[in-house]
């Protein structure tokens, strides 16, 4: 059994496709958790490395639901709500709390969504086809309310992902079926997401306004070339009892001095902290000056290795800047052409049907004679 697992993490795609060498299954929005099963013991671990067994006891019976002596099950620990939605804010309650009460594991139940699996009794299937994979799985597996098994579709990503959207989930996800478990960010796993997402690194707060009482907005920043740069300022998304803990963990990283290369001049009073935070936000898209339009805060990312590897989901905001002026630039190119273009078949047409029309004009001459 292998003692250290790197998790397989999907690359961000752009468009999503259809193709019979790929399925698609829902984008899960939890907590990426790699379940070591040894006999009747299960140990669990952070898509970072860390141990996270006393946070989550509810699952160490883990191993009763599958038919297996040994195993290395990956997943996502999600909190779902009555139709089904996994809900992350909901879950970040449970993140971080070890030997957590009753009352809170009442509070807010946990389901463990198995979607592939790594190792089975004495086999290193991380070289297998993703699909010879996770067949064994779905045979191993005796799922239940609390333990289930991530469904798949075939093929047919445009029409999941269409689905996905009508129902207000957060993406899917597309899987190569012969791929196997690279243990790294690659293309063989693509995510699709409904809406933006980024990693963000806090560094400062702005002074509260009207209501609020522990700050305004947090400021972050993405590195670039080493150095941290301002990206936009996130103020809503925020419950108080968020906004308290988060203020009280501010309060431990204040410095005099921003850490950020390009240190805005806000309008509210700003205090500066070292960037040591990272903050999941959602956003509409990248404003020209490569700011974020209209951020709402998500979650706090605890399982980051290092904010210095927060850039960007999308790899890079110039480069997403330059495909939204390229499609925004194609489409103004595009409208002369299709209006000529149209303007050419309605000609091709009229030309059409004026021959048509002179040589009813000429059989009908030619009866007239005859």
């Amino acid at each position: 059994m292998p003692k250290d697992v790197t998790v397989t993490l999907a690359k961000l795609g752009e468009r999503v496709f259809s193709s019979p060498e790929w399925l698609f299954e829902v984008k899960w929005d939890g907590v990426r958790t790699v379940a070591r099963i040894t006999g009747e013991k299960v140990e669990l671990q952070a898509r970072s490395g860390r141990n996270v067994t006393r946070e989550y006891p509810e699952f160490q019976d883990l191993a009763q639901y599958f038919r297996a002596a040994n195993a290395v099950v990956d997943g996502e620990i999600v909190a779902l709500e009555a139709d089904g939605h996994s809900n992350f804010q909901k879950l970040q309650d449970r993140i971080g709390v070890e030997n957590p009460s009753a009352k809170l594991h009442e509070a807010i139940p946990l389901t463990y969504y198995c979607f592939d699996l790594l190792y089975y009794d004495g086999f290193d299937l991380r070289k297998s086809p993703l699909l010879v994979r996770k067949k064994l799985l779905a045979s191993i597996l005796q799922s239940s309310e609390r333990v289930r098994y991530s469904e798949h579709v075939f093929e047919k990503g445009v029409e999941l992902f269409a689905a996905a959207k009508e129902k207000n989930l957060e993406g899917i996800i597309g899987k190569e079926i012969n791929s196997g478990y690279a243990g790294s960010r690659t293309s063989q796993w693509l995510k699709f997401k409904i809406v933006n997402e980024l990693d963000a690194v806090v560094a400062g707060w702005t002074a509260p306004r009207r209501s609020r009482k522990y700050f305004g907005a947090l400021v972050l920043g993405l590195y670039r070339g080493g150095q941290l740069r301002f990206i936009g300022s996130v103020g809503t998304g925020f419950d108080e009892k968020k906004q308290k803990q988060i203020f009280d963990a501010l309060q431990e990283m204040h410095v005099e001095k921003s850490a950020l290369q390009n240190a805005p001049r806000l309008a509210e009073k700003t205090e500066w902290v070292r960037p040591e935070m990272v903050a999941r936000v959602k956003f509409a898209n990248w404003t020209d000056d490569e700011h974020l339009r209209a951020p709402v805060f998500f979650s706090l990312r605890t399982n980051m290795l290092s904010p210095r590897k927060v850039r960007s989901g999308l790899q890079s905001p110039r480069k997403l800047l330059r495909r939204q002026r390229a499609r925004q630039e194609s489409k103004k190119n595009l409208a002369p052409e299709r209006a000529s273009a149209k303007a050419a078949k309605w000609a091709c047409a009229k030309r059409r049907a004026e021959r048509r029309r002179m040589n009813s004009l000429t059989k009908s001459g030619r009866r007239r004679a005859t």
